[in-house]
């Protein structure tokens, strides 16, 4: 909860030096890597994290907040390229500490990662209906 609230305070002051101080230079984004979650965490018991730190997150609404959800390892590397040269926002990078197949190489990831969500046909039924559709950028 000191968390929660650490970061709910940042965003209360980085909203008002982008909405209400335009001659503020802009600053890097804060980075929060979530790597306990709910569905995985069977290597250590309980985990130091807090897995549901997404949540009040999620609640949050506004221009300054992004909650990235990365499909394979390729996805990763761009979401975190992405937070990373950002600015002025509150990123959400939520994975876990397992191995993963690589479903996408460098170059799909990216472009995957840059539309937010895209339907990947081949992960769907035999009928060829009902695609997933992955999330990676929720704001």
């Amino acid at each position: 909860m000191i968390v929660d609230s650490m970061v709910t305070q940042h965003a209360k002051w980085l909203k008002t030096c982008v909405t209400e101080l335009p001659w503020r230079k802009p600053i890097p984004s804060l980075n929060y890597l979530l790597t306990s979650t709910c569905r995985r965490n069977d290597h250590n018991g309980f985990s130091p994290q807090r897995p549901g730190f997404i949540d009040p997150l999620l609640t949050k609404q506004g221009s300054i907040f992004a909650h990235l959800l990365a499909a394979d390892p390729n996805c990763l590397l761009s979401v975190a390229d992405h937070c990373l040269r950002g600015r002025n926002y509150i990123n959400l990078i939520v994975i876990d500490k397992q191995l993963h197949p690589v479903w996408l190489d460098i170059d799909a990831a990216r472009h995957h990662c840059s539309l937010g969500a895209t339907n990947w046909q081949w992960a769907g039924s035999e009928n060829g209906r009902g695609g997933v559709v992955l999330s990676q950028v929720l704001s």
